[in-house]
């Protein structure tokens, strides 16, 4: 299966008022509740996963997987959403990601 990961509201909270704790590697401590999820979810070795957060393009792939495995997450085949105009911006965003499509 494919599967379709965002970061934000789906591995952490989405609440704006609450603060979004940070692990010692500066990105977001996942849910509990979303992680056992996500691995009862993801069992088969042959599930892909992509990553459609807005955060894909701060790390390189094999960054993202010692981040996910870092949260007890293994994902052996995680390919980032691509966006062809997504190297010529800093800093992209959702709001970016909504005007250039």
């Amino acid at each position: 299966m494919i599967f379709f990961l965002d970061i934000d509201g789906v591995m952490v909270h989405a609440n704006p008022h609450r603060h979004v704790e940070q692990a010692t590697d500066d990105f977001y401590v996942f849910s509990s509740a979303a992680v056992e999820i996500f691995n009862t979810i993801f069992i088969a070795e042959e599930d892909q996963v992509i990553l459609s957060t807005s955060h894909r393009s701060r790390y390189t792939i094999a960054k993202w997987k010692k981040i996910f495995l870092d949260r007890d997450i293994r994902i052996d085949s995680l390919q980032l959403l691509d966006n062809t105009e997504q190297h010529l911006i800093d800093h992209y965003t959702r709001k970016i990601e909504d005007y250039t499509q």
